[in-house]
């Protein structure tokens, strides 16, 4: 089954992309919930990126078919995610955030660390994406 999903006041529906019917929904963001504000795929479709609209930390999930997704959470202190995205091999997570230096920062998503941070000062979301479309055509190591 193909999924389309979208983001809602508390959390995520998954949709069943040939009829468009709404198959389950989930809350990454439990037990409060939170409006999504940016949601983002692996490669391969098993992995699912979200961030809230507060920007206080990323909800990951890895889908298994129909079971409810398992939600780990990133956070940074002092940190708001404005976005997140897989990098190509879905091994690393690429993040962009307002601190007090506009920052991108790349996760090892297994170890949930930082790899690398790099200080911007352009509007991050722009740069995810735009880094995103790069590291898509790139295999890159770190």
């Amino acid at each position: 089954m193909t999924e389309v999903v979208s983001g809602s006041k508390d959390g995520v529906v998954f949709w069943d992309a040939r009829n468009l019917e709404a198959k389950r929904s989930s809350k990454p963001f439990e037990p409060s919930g939170a409006e999504v504000s940016s949601l983002s795929w692996s490669s391969n479709n098993h992995r699912l990126c979200v961030v809230p609209k507060n920007g206080d930390k990323i909800a990951l999930c890895e889908l298994q078919g129909e079971e409810a997704p398992k939600w780990t959470q990133l956070s940074k202190e002092g940190v708001r995610f404005t976005c997140g995205c897989f990098m190509s091999n879905s091994h690393y997570l690429l993040t962009g955030s307002t601190d007090s230096h506009l920052s991108v920062c790349i996760w090892d998503r297994q170890k949930q660390t930082v790899v690398r941070n790099f200080k911007v000062g352009v509007l991050v979301c722009q740069l995810c994406l735009y880094i995103r479309v790069c590291m898509a055509c790139t295999h890159v190591n770190y």
